[in-house]
């Protein structure tokens, strides 16, 4: 997955930098010596400027400090769901200056940041500036990137909440007998409508837009019907879902998709402004699932663990400021519910929304989603592998009946398979073999990203030329251990998590561990609520087929032979049909 770029809608800071940095610009445009005499005075005036506008800022600071009654204002930087940041902005910029108590301190600033992108950082964690607040759409997020890091909390408190609905236009919900009665999903999803949705893997009610067909009374034929309709119409999670609506100009078009009840509201509002303009949008009606199926964003606020003291003091004082009545009023005018599913605000008066949908329910458990996200990988075919091709100096060997060696024909068969891979697999390329990365017999050649990234990047065609060998021996093993563990790290539910290794021979590594300790670490972390499985393709005839399948039954994974190396290529496309999704 992609990961989105951060914006900060909090920018009183970015603004002041970015007129300090025209000024250094100019003083930057010297001339040659005979002119010193015509930009030094222009260039003393503005340092003088420059140093008096440092001092007006702390000035500033100092007065708004000072009428606040705070010795010192404190800084924090808040992560949260894009869905929810224009609410929190605009409460931070209007209401927490006029709170009393320990919040009249803090200076927030507001990051919109998808909880996908907050994930992966925190998955990196070196280099990354992360946020001391951080506030995703669900508690689904807390506990994927809690089983990451201990810095995250994995339960937070709820601010608001929002039930996922199916966002659908008003004519499809007419044809379901809308206004006189509500669509529902069996409709929407079983009918003729042609519903879509965002990208399960980074989007929060798409997920629970799984969940909701979970929920349906039909039978698992159906459900996955369903299911795989929607994979012939998913659309990047960043995307506008509105803009993929009839008349939208989103490629796939879709009658329906779904969507937090908030984001409907929102862009029904929005809409009613616009009226009589040329980019006048259609508005659309919410539809909901039955109330056992139902599933609601909670957005948590959790102050993460491993920052200074005085900024975890200072996230409480944000939190308990959230739950005053200033805050209930802005974040209801802009479209969610309280803590109890009470609809206020404008979007009570809307028709195509109801307010009567019950009480928000507990989060899903990882177990649902996780099995929910499974089966739409499988579904999807979207995967995110390590994929690991053997440089040892047999593969130099040439190939009976061409004039390529093993070498030659694996990279060009891996090239070709890369280039059929989706674009949203994740990928990560690595050789293995003896001492590749100091002792290590593996090394990396390229990151993770998607497949649309690699190929751009022109990854297929440079195979050949990043490959270091063929040379030393076969640290299979190792590898295979090291790639599952990687693989495992980011583990991602939406994907079908796979290491795939491409090999001629087998293990011959003496400074590495042998069968026995490989296959029991291997049981030891393989988790079957969070499969990785290891797909082995041997080439040649000195592949050894018993240690594999050994190797790769400790993962519930596979192997798969090509005596005649000739064959490599039919062989690996059939290994891609058994990732591709039925139908």
């Amino acid at each position: 997955m992609a990961r989105p770029s951060r914006q900060c809608v909090n920018t009183d800071t970015n603004r002041y930098n970015e007129g300090r940095a025209k000024v250094a610009g100019r003083h930057s445009k010297v001339g040659g010596s005979g002119k010193r005499r015509t930009w030094w005075p222009l260039a003393a005036m503005f340092i003088v400027i420059a140093v008096a506008a440092v001092f007006a800022v702390r000035w500033v600071n100092d007065v708004n400090d000072a009428a606040t009654g705070c010795g010192q204002s404190i800084e924090l930087t808040v992560d949260a769901d894009p869905g929810i940041a224009p609410a929190l902005t605009e409460f931070v910029e209007t209401a927490l200056p006029e709170t009393t108590g320990d919040a009249r301190c803090v200076r927030p600033e507001i990051r919109a940041v998808e909880p996908a992108a907050v994930t992966d950082d925190l998955a990196v964690a070196e280099g990354v500036d992360g946020p001391d607040v951080w506030i995703p759409d669900s508690t689904l997020w807390l506990r994927r990137a809690g089983a990451i890091t201990d810095a995250v909390p994995r339960e937070g408190t709820s601010i608001a909440t929002s039930p996922v609905v199916l966002a659908t236009t008003e004519q499809t919900a007419e044809e379901a007998g809308w206004p006189e009665r509500n669509p529902t999903w069996t409709e929407l999803l079983g009918g003729s409508g042609v519903a879509g949705t965002p990208d399960p893997a980074g989007d929060t009610s798409a997920v629970f837009g799984l969940l909701g067909i979970e929920g349906l009374a039909w039978d698992t034929t159906e459900k996955t019907r369903a299911m795989q309709a929607l994979t012939k119409r998913t659309f990047a999670a960043g995307d506008d879902p509105f803009e993929h609506l009839p008349g939208g100009g989103g490629d796939p078009a879709v009658a329906a998709f779904p969507a937090a009840e908030q984001a409907v509201l929102q862009h029904n509002g929005e809409t009613k402004a616009k009226a009589g303009s040329e980019d006048h949008a259609a508005s659309v009606v919410a539809a909901y699932p039955a109330e056992k199926a139902a599933t609601w964003l909670d957005y948590p606020l959790v102050v993460l663990e491993d920052i200074a003291s005085e900024q975890h003091d200072a996230g409480l004082a944000l939190l308990k400021a959230l739950q005053s009545t200033a805050a209930a009023k802005i974040l209801a005018n802009h479209g969610f519910r309280d803590l109890d599913g009470k609809l206020a605000g404008p979007g009570a008066a809307d028709k195509r929304a109801r307010s009567d949908v019950g009480s928000p329910p507990k989060t899903p458990s990882a177990k649902a989603t996780n099995a929910a996200l499974q089966r739409w990988a499988t579904l999807s075919a979207a995967a995110r592998m390590v994929v690991a091709l053997d440089v040892s100096g047999s593969m130099e060997r040439a190939v009976p009946g061409t004039d390529a060696t093993r070498m030659q024909i694996a990279v060009a068969t891996v090239a070709d398979a890369l280039r059929l891979l989706r674009p949203n697999t994740h990928l990560a390329f690595w050789e293995f073999s003896t001492e590749r990365d100091g002792k290590l017999p593996y090394k990396q050649l390229a990151p993770w990203q998607p497949m649309l990234r690699h190929v751009a990047d022109g990854l297929p065609d440079k195979l050949g030329k990043m490959i270091t060998g063929p040379e030393g021996a076969t640290g299979l093993f190792d590898t295979t251990l090291a790639a599952v563990k990687e693989v495992q790290r980011g583990w991602d539910p939406a994907q079908l998590n796979l290491v795939l290794i491409v090999t001629d021979g087998k293990n011959e590594y003496p400074d590495g561990m042998t069968k026995g300790q490989a296959i029991k670490q291997l049981r030891k972390i393989v988790d079957p609520e969070r499969p990785t499985r290891v797909i082995f393709v041997g080439l040649g005839t000195e592949v050894d087929n018993e240690e594999l399948n050994d190797i790769a039954e400790a993962t519930g994974g596979q192997v798969h032979l090509s005596p005649d190396v000739k064959q490599a290529r039919e062989l690996f496309f059939t290994i891609l049909r058994n990732l591709a999704p039925p139908g």
